[in-house]
C-alpha cells in the first residue's frame, strides 16, 4: 500500500511538471469520443442525405413539372402571337389598299388551294360566295396587285382562277408608256405572256403592268406583273414579252374581292304634271258636236242651198277652221 502511494504521488509530481499525462488522457478521451459519435454523424448524415435526395426531391420534381407547363404554354402563346402579328401585318398591308372608284373592297381568306373538280385549273378555295360579296367574274387581288377572279361561286364558298392558269386574260397597260396588250397565264410556276404588243413600240424590262380597265372585268388602275424579259426575235408582227405577277400566288392567305358599288338613286319628290288650262264646258242641254259633223255650230243655214258636193267640200274646210269642242 506504501509502495502505491509513493508511486501515486512520484507519478502526478511527474506530471505536474510535464502535464504528459493529461495531454495522453485529453487526446485518448477525445479519441475514443470521436470513434464512438463518428456512427451517430455517420447515420445522421446518411438520414439527411435521403431525405434531401430523395424525399425532398418530390417537391422538386412536382416544381420542376410545373416550370415545365409553364414554359410550353409559353411557347405556344409565343408561337400564337408571332402568328397572329404575322397576319395582322398582312391584313394591314391588305386593307392599306383602297378600292377604285364605284367598287367595293371585302376581305376573306383563302381556305384551300388547288383541289376537287376545279383542280383541271390553277386555282384557290376563299370563304364568300355569291350571297356574301364575291360573285362570279368578281377581281380578286392582294395589297401587291391583281391575283385572279371568281371563276365560281356557291352561295357562300367561291373558286378563284388565278393569273397563272392558261385561259386566263386580262387587258393591261404599260404604266410608263401606256403600250396596251392582253396578259396570259402560262401554267403553275410558268411566266405571264403579254400579247398583242407592236414590235415598233418600246418596252423595258422591269416596267409594271396595270389593269387597262377595257375587258369590262376588271377596274382600271390595279397592278397585275412587272416585265422580265423582251424579245423580238420571232418573225411575227408583236414583240415576245414575258412578266411576273407581282402577287406571289403560292403564298396567298388572305385575299380581298372586289365588287361593284350599288347604284344608288336619290330619293326627290315627284313633279306633277301641269294642270289643263280651264275650258269651258257646255251645260247639261247643250251636246256637243261631232269632231266630223259637218253640220256643227248652226251652219245649216249657211250650207241649205249648197249642192251636195259643195257642201260637203264647204263642211270639211268649217271643219278645219272651227274649234273643236270639248269631249
Amino acid at each position: 500500500m506504501a509502495l502505491m502511494l509513493f508511486g501515486f504521488l512520484a507519478l502526478y509530481t511527474w506530471n505536474a511538471r510535464t502535464g504528459y499525462l493529461d495531454s495522453l488522457a485529453e487526446e485518448s478521451g477525445l479519441e475514443l469520443t470521436g470513434y464512438l459519435l463518428r456512427p451517430g454523424a455517420w447515420a445522421a448524415d446518411t438520414v439527411r442525405g435521403i431525405w434531401n435526395h430523395y424525399f425532398a426531391l418530390v417537391d422538386v420534381a412536382e416544381e420542376n413539372a410545373y416550370l415545365r407547363q409553364e414554359l410550353r404554354q409559353a411557347e405556344e402563346y409565343l408561337a400564337t402571337a408571332r402568328e397572329e402579328q404575322a397576319e395582322l401585318i398582312r391584313l394591314r398591308a391588305l386593307f392599306g389598299v383602297s378600292a377604285p372608284e364605284g367598287w367595293v373592297r371585302m376581305g376573306s381568306r383563302v381556305l384551300a388551294g388547288r383541289f376537287g373538280p376545279n383542280a383541271a385549273i390553277e386555282s384557290i378555295l376563299i370563304d364568300r360566295g355569291y350571297a356574301s360579296g364575291a360573285p362570279p367574274g368578281a377581281p380578286v387581288l392582294t395589297h401587291k396587285g391583281l391575283a385572279g377572279k371568281v371563276y365560281r361561286a356557291s352561295s357562300h364558298s367561291a373558286t378563284v382562277q388565278l393569273l397563272t392558269d392558261t385561259s386566263y386574260r386580262v387587258a393591261v397597260l404599260t404604266q410608263t408608256g401606256r403600250v396596251p396588250g392582253v396578259l396570259s397565264g402560262s401554267g403553275p410556276r410558268a411566266l405571264l405572256e403579254l400579247r398583242y404588243v407592236p414590235r415598233n413600240v418600246p418596252l423595258t424590262a422591269g416596267e409594271i403592268l396595270v389593269t387597262s380597265g377595257m375587258d369590262g372585268g376588271h377596274p382600271k388602275g390595279i397592278p397585275v406583273a412587272v416585265i422580265v424579259a423582251v424579245s423580238q426575235e420571232n418573225e411575227g408582227l408583236f414583240q415576245s414579252v414575258q412578266a411576273e405577277p407581282l402577287t406571289s400566288l403560292e403564298e396567298l392567305e388572305e385575299v380581298a374581292v372586289l365588287t361593284p358599288s350599288p347604284v344608288r338613286y336619290a330619293t326627290q319628290p315627284l313633279t306633277p304634271f301641269p294642270a289643263p288650262a280651264e275650258s269651258p264646258l257646255p251645260s247639261a242641254d247643250e251636246k256637243p258636236a261631232p269632231e266630223n259633223a259637218p253640220y256643227a255650230d248652226g251652219n245649216v243655214a249657211a250650207l241649205a242651198g249648197a249642192p251636195t258636193g259643195q257642201a260637203g267640200r264647204t263642211a270639211s274646210a268649217q271643219n278645219r277652221t272651227l274649234p273643236l269642242s270639248p269631249r
